[in-house]
């Protein structure tokens, strides 16, 4: 399996697993794969989320005003 699609596996696993929103933080930090400084994850983290919802994995995305961080939820 290529790295890019065990990433996939494991972001798709981690968000239908969880109960609550995921920040990008928290993907990065435990999801392996997002490697690089804080732009090539977040360039990473949206082309995963494009691949996502080419297999029609959709999810609800939110930004929170307090702390200035995006979240995410799959179903």
């Amino acid at each position: 399996m290529s790295r890019k699609n065990e990433r996939l596996v494991n972001l798709t696993i981690a968000l239908l697993a969880t109960k609550r929103y995921l920040t990008k933080n928290e993907i990065f930090r435990n999801i392996e794969g997002y490697e690089g400084n804080a732009e090539a994850k977040e360039r990473m983290f949206e082309r995963d989320k494009d691949d996502l919802r080419k297999l029609g994995i959709q999810g609800v995305y939110y930004y929170h005003l307090v702390n200035y961080e995006s979240a995410i939820f799959f179903w």
